[in-house]
């Protein structure tokens, strides 16, 4: 297992023994995965689908009025 820190974010590349296949992974975003031959395509892969994606929870919710 690869395990990168960029820009705050944690992400991980783990060998995928059922697909043959990288899989990287974001600790902030566990629904996104990227799958690629090599572990820099994964990583390069996920980092692309995380950047490219709105966060999730963009401002903490408000509290209830009354």
């Amino acid at each position: 297992m690869r395990v990168s820190v960029v820009d705050g974010l944690t992400y991980r590349v783990l060998w995928s023994p059922e697909c043959l296949l990288y899989r990287g992974l974001c600790d902030c975003e566990p629904a996104l995965s990227w799958q690629a031959d090599t572990e820099d395509e994964a990583l390069d892969g996920i980092r692309r689908q995380v950047r490219g994606r709105a966060p999730s929870h963009p401002n903490p919710p408000e509290p209830p009025l009354g």
